[in-house]
């Protein structure tokens, strides 16, 4: 499994009125981490422009805006 990490994002995210200013990316990181974590499942964290090829599950939290290839 794998968690998706994009700075882009957290930047976006966090220094923006919307979606919602209640919404943080560190805490739905932390989240979908942890909900892992507790059931034994390894996770890497990528990045956007890694291959996801290797992964049967991948999540990226938040994901605000995606970038063109």
């Amino acid at each position: 499994m794998a968690v998706v990490v994009d700075w882009d994002n957290w930047w976006a995210l966090e220094n923006s009125a919307g979606p919602s200013i209640y919404m943080k990316y560190l805490d739905a990181l932390r989240d979908f981490y942890g909900a892992a974590f507790h059931q034994n499942v390894p996770v890497d964290l990528i990045s956007v422009e890694d291959d996801l090829d290797p992964y049967q599950v991948v999540i990226a939290p938040l994901l605000y805006m995606t970038k063109g290839t």
